[in-house]
C-alpha cells in the first residue's frame, strides 16, 4: 500500500471512531465527528504530498477517493443523528459545509505546494497556527470556563477544525456573532487558495 493509501486508511479508521458506544449521546453529532479527521487531513502540509515548484498538485485525484470513503460513514452519522433528534437542515449544513471545506482545503494545500519555497513554508505555519493550534487553545479555555470573547470566537469559527468541533455538540464552543455558520472558515480557506494561486501565477512570469 502506498503512503497516500495508508494515510487514507488511518483517516478512515479515525473517522469510524465516531461510532464508538461511548459517544452515543443525543447531544453529540456523529456526522460532525466523522468529518473532523477529514478536515485535518485535507490541508495537512505533509512532505509526502509536497510537489516541486510548478508541478501539479493533483488535489482532485487526492480528494475524490477520500470523499468516496467518507460518504458512507457520513450517511450513517446523519441517520443516527436524525434518530437522536438533530434537525435534517442542521445535519445537511454540517455535511455540505464540511465537504466543501475538505475540498477547498486540499486545493489550497496543493497550490502552496506547487508554489514551493517560502510559500510552502508559510502555508505550514499558517495551517499549524490557524487550523490546528487556535481551536485546540480555545478548547482548553472553554474547558476551563474561560470566555473566548468576540475575537476569540471569530478565530475559532475561521478555523475549519474549529468549525468542525463547534458542530459536534448542540451548544457550540464559540459563535462568531452575527456571521452565518461556516462562512468564516470558508472565507479563510478560499483566501488561502486564492493567495496560493496568485503566487503560482507570479512564479511563472
Amino acid at each position: 500500500m502506498s503512503g497516500s493509501g495508508r494515510a487514507l486508511a488511518i483517516v478512515w479508521f479515525c473517522s469510524g471512531l465516531a461510532f464508538l458506544p461511548a459517544l452515543n449521546s443525543p447531544q453529540v453529532s456523529r456526522a460532525a465527528l466523522v468529518l473532523l479527521p477529514w478536515l485535518v487531513w485535507s490541508g495537512w502540509p505533509s512532505a509526502e504530498h509536497r510537489g516541486a515548484p510548478g508541478s501539479s498538485g493533483g488535489w482532485i485525484a487526492r480528494v475524490l477517493p477520500a470523499l468516496g470513503l467518507a460518504a458512507p460513514l457520513l450517511a450513517i452519522g446523519v441517520e443516527l443523528d436524525s434518530a437522536s433528534g438533530w434537525s435534517l437542515t442542521s445535519l445537511l449544513r454540517t455535511v455540505g459545509v464540511g465537504l466543501l471545506l475538505v475540498g477547498v482545503g486540499a486545493a489550497a494545500r496543493a497550490e502552496f505546494a506547487r508554489a514551493g519555497g517560502r510559500a510552502a513554508t508559510a502555508y505550514r505555519v499558517f495551517w499549524l497556527l490557524f487550523v490546528l493550534l487556535v481551536p485546540l487553545f480555545a478548547s482548553v479555555l472553554h474547558i476551563g470556563a474561560q470566555a473566548l470573547g468576540r475575537w476569540g470566537a471569530l478565530a475559532v469559527a475561521s478555523s475549519p477544525l474549529g468549525w468542525g468541533v463547534g458542530r459536534v455538540t448542540r451548544t457550540p464552543m464559540a459563535s462568531a456573532g452575527d456571521l452565518p455558520d461556516g462562512y468564516p472558515s470558508l472565507a479563510l480557506v478560499l483566501l488561502a487558495w486564492g493567495a496560493a494561486a496568485l503566487l503560482c501565477r507570479r512564479s511563472r512570469t
